[in-house]
C-alpha cells in the first residue's frame, strides 16, 4: 500500500486555502498611464520639499547669526533640532518612495 507524505497534504490545504480566498496573491499595477503621472507629482513634491528644507536651513542658520549677536540661544537649539529632524524624515521619506516604485531592485 502506497502512503502519502504529510508534505503532499500540507500542500494541498494551501491550495484549497488560496483557492477560497480570491485576491490573495495580488500583485498592484498601475492603470496604463497613471504611473508615469503619478511618478511625475512624486518627483515634483519631493523636489518642493528639497527646498523647503533649504529654505529651513538658511532660515536656521540666519537666526544662529541674530541669536548670537543677541544672545538667546535656547530657541535657536530647538530650532535647529526641528529643521535636523525634518531633514532626516525627509531624506528617510525619499528612499522609502524610491524602494517602493521600484527603485530598490
Amino acid at each position: 500500500m502506497h502512503t502519502i507524505s504529510p508534505s503532499y497534504w500540507a500542500t494541498r490545504a494551501i491550495v484549497e486555502y488560496q483557492a477560497q480566498n480570491p485576491g490573495s496573491d495580488l500583485r498592484p499595477t498601475a492603470p496604463p498611464g497613471v504611473g508615469q503621472k503619478v511618478d511625475t507629482f512624486l518627483n515634483w513634491a519631493f523636489y518642493i520639499c528639497m527646498a523647503a528644507a533649504l529654505v529651513g536651513v538658511m532660515v536656521m542658520l540666519a537666526g544662529i547669526v541674530m541669536s548670537r549677536r543677541d544672545g538667546h540661544s535656547d530657541e535657536v537649539t530647538s530650532n535647529a533640532f526641528r529643521v535636523g529632524v525634518g531633514t532626516a524624515a525627509l531624506a528617510g521619506v525619499g528612499g522609502l518612495f524610491s524602494w517602493l516604485m521600484g527603485g530598490g531592485n
